[in-house]
């Protein structure tokens, strides 16, 4: 019955209608059973799952100098204030209902596949993939800048990979080591900016917080901006490992979001009020020198915070390879728990480790190829990964729609507020974000854009082709869970 009144409801009579939902289990009623990825164990507690949150999508004011370098202070603080309001807490009301209706690792490959189908799913997780690569390169970077002993140039390159290989390790053991380790570097990063507000009450009236950098870069403003509040969607990667996600994701991303802006806004705040001096502020220790000015050389403040650096960003660094392995996993595994195929990655890829229930063949994988990205610097880095992930949201937006349209008496625990207008509200105010940023960014490099655009048509062509050149595969005239396991890669991944 539901199946032909949804063909009612949605007017698409000549359109399949999507599968019928079991009323316990909420996922796509197959008529045969799916061979599925590995069971994830669900042991993430709602605190856990906070402290992971935060280091996912903040982790601390550490990175944020050179938007200070690019426009100053005001309209960094400007940005780190509205920025929540038209990009986070849509993105983060959409990762909630989106993952609490498919609570499932890899989760937001599943929305694009599942919304819009093979070719928009494959363009999707390579995007996702290559910019959870390219984030997870940037700390080491940053970790190494900070770091309390200076490097000479020539150890610096050894030490990101010795970062990187120790950070696996860790991620190997599983989830609940990564939510412990993650709690105390929170704790012992940001405790060090509540120290320095002493020192900078003081000067407060005398720093002018409106002066200008010599040169505007409104480029790198707005990119490591967007940067700092990006990764809401990736909590989606490991929700098949979170206990009740149901009531966890919505709750835990609000006490996420506030904890995040508050560690960025306040210590960027007395650190500027200690250094006023946005020439300064591209400087790789500009938080330490703030420090300096505090209390002095050489004495216990600097060094506290140079340790609260490499603390923060490698939390950061832990949470984003745990979320980027569990998307590879995802990739290579034949049908996820929602039984939906979005295999674009070998095979092998979707092993897990019985012992402790982690995706360590992702894991080796994700460590060789961050080895090799981790080599250019943050700057460059940051703003070719923007590009990525705006069309990489540029996809989600247009499946959470898609899905409301598409499957509108799917079960879906949480809600986005006020139906069909909360959503295009969602997807209206990140459209001019996203507008924004390629706009900024193309503006200083056309070159970076256009390459960008290239990758994408060439993943597209790939996934249109693989999928035996079917206009179906590209618009979703079937529904993902129908599609052959080897539809949507190339034969040599089978």
């Amino acid at each position: 019955f539901d199946h032909y009144f949804c063909n009612w409801l949605l007017g698409q009579q000549r359109r399949p209608c999507p599968p019928s939902f079991d009323s316990t289990y909420h996922a796509p009623i197959m008529l045969q059973e799916p061979v599925k990825a590995p069971e994830a164990r669900r042991f993430m507690s709602l605190g856990q799952f906070v402290f992971v949150a935060f280091f996912l999508t903040c982790g601390g004011p550490f990175g944020l100098e050179d938007a200070v370098k690019g426009g100053g202070i005001f309209l960094t603080l400007a940005g780190l204030v509205v920025l929540p309001f038209i990009w986070s807490i849509p993105q983060s009301l959409m990762t909630a209902e989106l993952s609490s209706m498919m609570s499932v690792n890899g989760g937001s490959l599943v929305w694009v596949w599942r919304g819009l189908g093979n070719c928009a799913g494959v363009a999707n997780a390579y995007n996702s993939l290559l910019s959870a690569m390219i984030d997870i390169c940037l700390y080491p970077d940053l970790i190494v800048r900070y770091f309390p002993v200076h490097l000479d140039a020539a150890y610096k390159y050894p030490a990101k990979i010795a970062i990187l290989c120790m950070i696996t390790i860790f991620n190997a053991i599983g989830l609940n080591v990564v939510g412990a380790i993650s709690i105390f570097f929170m704790i012992m990063s940001l405790s060090v900016f509540v120290v320095e507000i002493p020192y900078a009450v003081p000067l407060i009236t005398s720093v002018d917080y409106l002066q200008l950098p010599g040169q505007m870069d409104y480029a790198l403003l707005v990119s490591v901006l967007v940067w700092a509040y990006t990764g809401w969607d990736a909590l989606s990667n490991f929700a098949g490992e979170v206990k009740n996600p149901t009531k966890t994701y919505p709750l835990g991303i609000a006490l996420a979001m506030i904890a995040g802006s508050i560690a960025y806004i306040v210590p960027i705040f007395i650190s500027y009020t200690l250094l006023p001096d946005p020439e300064q502020w591209g400087s790789e220790d500009a938080l330490m020198t703030a420090a300096v000015k505090a209390t002095g050389p050489k004495t216990w403040l600097p060094i506290w915070v140079s340790l609260a650096a490499v603390l923060a960003n490698s939390g950061q660094l832990l949470a984003g390879m745990a979320a980027t392995s569990r998307l590879m996993q995802a990739m290579g595994s034949s049908k996820n728990e929602a039984g939906i195929s979005i295999r674009t990655l070998p095979k092998v890829l979707g092993h897990q480790w019985e012992r402790f229930g982690t995706p360590v063949s992702a894991l080796v994988v994700q460590l060789l190829v961050s080895s090799v990205f981790c080599y250019w610097d943050f700057a460059s880095l940051v703003e070719f990964l923007n590009l990525l992930t705006c069309f990489r949201i540029a996809l989600e937006l247009a499946a959470f729609i898609a899905l409301k349209y598409r499957e509108p008496m799917a079960h879906r625990p949480f809600l986005v507020p006020f139906g069909l207008a909360g959503a295009w509200s969602i997807v209206v105010l990140k459209s001019i974000v996203l507008v924004l940023l390629i706009g900024t960014v193309a503006a200083k490099y056309p070159i970076m854009v256009a390459l960008s655009v290239l990758v994408n048509v060439i993943i597209v062509g790939i996934a249109y082709w693989a999928g035996g050149s079917s206009r179906d595969s590209c618009i979703g005239g079937k529904v993902p869970e129908e599609i052959d396991d080897s539809a949507s890669i190339p034969a040599v991944f089978c």
